[in-house]
């Protein structure tokens, strides 16, 4: 088993009142989100660091489609991670997904057929909150780590909360 620790300091639109609060992750079609996270996956008693890594993605909204009768959005996420340890490499990949807002949850599909969605945000947030779900063998622990003003060249966003992802890989 291996253990996948995510630092995901992207800015998310949901503490940055925007949308007063209710519209976290406005999911309409030709927004665009830009994410930029670091990965580090050690041994099962996190001794040993085996894999360091910082992924850049650029994410979509391109349509929607339909699963089990409900609408969902159609999103498409274009990423790059650059691998540093144990060598430095590059991989680029495109991932389509299918993503609804219900009862302020975020879900995502990973298909058109899929039942079991996954659980990506759970409002409110506040630091300390923390949610998991399984994914496939895998557990995925997200939780609320802070809160920060953060820059970009569009503007400065306050309060825009930082998440880490633990993820346990079987």
């Amino acid at each position: 088993m291996k253990k996948l620790l995510l630092l995901v300091p992207v800015l998310l639109i949901i503490g940055c009142g925007l949308f007063g609060g209710k519209d976290f992750y406005p999911l309409k079609i030709g927004n665009i989100w830009k994410y930029t996270g670091y990965t580090t996956m050690a041994d099962t008693a996190a001794t040993t660091v085996d894999t360091m890594s910082m992924v850049k993605a650029e994410t979509e909204i391109t349509g929607t489609a339909t699963i089990g009768g409900h609408e969902v959005f159609v999103s498409v996420m274009k990423a790059t991670r650059y691998t540093y340890i144990p060598m430095v490499d590059s991989t680029d990949w495109v991932d389509t997904t299918y993503m609804k807002n219900l009862n302020d949850t975020l879900w995502s599909y990973e298909a058109l057929d899929d039942t079991m969605p996954t659980i990506m945000l759970v409002l409110p947030l506040e630091v300390g909150k923390t949610w998991s779900q399984v994914d496939g063998t895998d557990t995925i622990i997200s939780t609320v780590i802070a809160k920060e003003d953060i820059a970009v060249p569009a503007q400065t966003y306050k309060n825009a909360e930082i998440l880490s992802m633990f993820v346990e890989i079987f």
